[in-house]
């Protein structure tokens, strides 16, 4: 995707961070460039381990959540006073809870 955005011209930086760490966002979104501000966010964390729900110990739960719950969250708190065209935030959790949301 790197190479194709290029490709027609965009300007990309990959950089890795732990985002449920709020100290690493924090220094993640320092690093974006005034003269190419943050215009939007889309969180999509991407962890799974499956089970039944039941099945669940409150550590899977955490090794689940943590990167999507605290991710998104530090992720608010940290760009709520930037001027942002959009904030999207997915997760398959709202498959399983019916949650559907926007803000």
């Amino acid at each position: 995707m790197r190479a194709e955005l290029i490709a027609h011209g965009v300007e990309v930086t990959v950089a890795a961070c732990d985002m449920a760490d709020r100290d690493a966002v924090a220094g993640l979104l320092a690093g974006v460039a005034a003269g190419h501000p943050l215009t939007a966010v889309i969180h999509a964390a991407g962890v799974l381990d499956d089970g039944t729900i039941a099945s669940l110990t409150p550590e899977r739960l955490d090794g689940v959540l943590r990167p999507k719950v605290d991710a998104a969250w530090h992720l608010h708190e940290l760009t709520q006073g930037m001027d942002l065209a959009g904030f999207v935030v997915f997760s398959s959790l709202a498959g399983v809870d019916g949650w559907c949301g926007s803000g």
